[in-house]
């Protein structure tokens, strides 16, 4: 795997990441497409981070809330 490839994968799934965090925090339902369960966000004072995790824990997406 060449690094272009390498990149456009990294740059797809930040993307996707992204767009997921962005309509969790406009209040709609997202589901983990691992298991299909709801992900919810937690937000964490003490580190400033916002966690989005489903309840397995397949999908963990962590943002800096500086």
């Amino acid at each position: 795997m060449d690094f272009d490839q390498l990149n456009k994968k990294f740059s797809q799934s930040f993307n996707s990441q992204k767009r997921q965090l962005k309509t969790i925090l406009a209040g709609k339902e997202v589901l983990c497409e691992t298991c299909n369960q709801l992900i919810q966000v937690t937000f964490d004072d003490d580190s400033k981070t916002a966690v989005a995790t489903c309840k397995q824990g397949c999908t963990r997406i962590e943002l800096e809330t500086n």
